[in-house]
């Protein structure tokens, strides 16, 4: 019940991300099939599958790719949090030294994944495992 939780949780997260313009919607989107993969094989077989959040939760399933819109998109957000936080928050030093640290990791982890999936998407992608050996 608690990946359940989460995976709605995320997913809720991820819808409003497509309201606001700084919050993301598809790590959230990711964290959601994460946890119904755990949870629930029903839910996660339909986000898998969904029209929208699908093609790129099964980019990152199949390839761990991240088409250039999105790593654009996430840059220069991150970009944005970070001149906010060092020139215009009334903030202690620590916060943009903290919030440049967050973002060199993560400007780091983007530009190591794929710009764009090896298979191309007009190609039929393998179903996911449907559950996880319980540990």
């Amino acid at each position: 019940m608690l990946y359940i939780a989460f995976g709605w949780g995320s997913f809720a997260l991820g819808i409003i991300g497509l309201l606001l313009p700084l919050v993301p919607t598809t790590p959230f989107m990711l964290v959601a099939a994460w946890a119904f993969s755990r949870s629930s094989p029903r839910f996660h077989q339909w986000l898998y599958h969904h029209p929208r959040f699908g093609p790129p939760v099964r980019n990152w399933h199949t390839d761990r790719a991240v088409p250039w819109p999105v790593k654009a998109a996430a840059y220069v957000s991150m970009l944005a949090s970070l001149t906010y936080a060092a020139f215009f928050a009334n903030v202690h030093w620590a916060v943009p030294v903290a919030t440049g640290a967050v973002v060199l990791a993560g400007v780091y982890f983007i530009s190591r994944c794929p710009t764009k999936p090896t298979v191309s998407s007009s190609e039929a992608r393998p179903a996911p495992p449907t559950a996880h050996p319980q540990s």
